[in-house]
């Protein structure tokens, strides 16, 4: 073998070992262990269940709300109505209910009693006018509560009860609200419920009369079309009629295609009555 052979045969065998040793595994860092995290350091956002009470550092008292106190209002003039009026807004364009597809805003007079009659004459107390002009109301003679009922247990629902702050048994009241519109609405549909009977009067005229058999009051009850709605101020008066238990009534209009009006109630001089949850 001669010289210049091994020479380039101990050429070639360095150079692979150069190689081999340039592309040979880094050396990692040693691996530090990573402690989990203290239990004060994790924040979890979750409901807390009704069982589990939360941790005395974390809760926060919430003071009980005091029932509202309604006195009676007698501003009754038409210079007052722009204070406690509805405003009709557009018909709604999804076709949905909320609390503004309802009148929510009234002004409600004190309970009258009267002794129950027997048999099927229950339901003939909804004709029996407890003042006089009931169609016409109000009357500085009443005392009345103005209310704007917010926060109701069902949408559109006027908890008589829960207004008054106790059970009235065998008893009526009358319940008036005055709705603001920009122009005269014809051919409207009128939709209401009651527990238990009702009537109602828009602008002096009686649309309406449920006297059948005593009923748990829910929406869209009785509904009554052709209602017309004048441009400006309009009054509307319901009488409801309570036997035993629950008391309430609902109220809406919608356009004659069924779309639901709007209701947007002035929130000056209003006592706000809130309903449960």
């Amino acid at each position: 073998m001669s010289k210049h052979l091994v020479s380039h045969i101990f050429t070639v065998t360095l150079a692979i070992v150069c190689l081999c040793a340039c592309v040979s595994e880094p050396e990692l860092p040693p691996v530090q262990s990573v402690a989990p995290p203290l239990e004060s350091e994790i924040i979890t956002v979750a409901t807390i269940p009704e069982s589990v009470e939360p941790s005395p550092e974390v809760s926060v008292p919430v003071p009980e709300m005091p029932k509202p106190k309604l006195p009676p209002v007698h501003e009754n003039s038409a210079a007052d109505l722009k204070e406690w009026c509805n405003i009709i807004g557009n018909p709604g364009k999804t076709g949905f209910l909320n609390n503004r597809s309802f009148v929510m805003l009234w002004q409600i007079s004190e309970p009258f009693s009267f002794t129950p009659a027997n048999g099927d004459k229950l339901q003939e107390v909804i004709h029996h006018p407890f003042v006089e002009n009931e169609k016409d109301l109000p009357v500085t003679e009443l005392q009345w509560r103005l209310v704007n009922y917010i926060q109701p247990e069902v949408i559109g629902k006027i908890n008589l009860n829960r207004i008054f702050g106790k059970s009235c048994e065998y008893s009526a009241t009358y319940a008036v609200a005055h709705l603001y519109s920009a122009s005269t609405m014809d051919n409207l549909i009128l939709f209401c419920g009651s527990d238990d009977f009702v009537k109602v009067w828009i602008n002096g005229n009686l649309v309406h009369t449920y006297d059948k058999i005593h009923r748990n009051g829910t929406w869209d009850q009785d509904k009554v079309t052709g209602i017309k709605i004048n441009e400006g101020y309009n009054t509307v008066v319901v009488k409801i009629i309570n036997l035993t238990g629950d008391w309430n009534f609902f109220f809406r209009l919608a356009a004659a295609d069924g779309s639901p009006l709007e209701f947007i109630p002035e929130k000056r001089r209003v006592i706000q009555a809130r309903g449960k949850q």
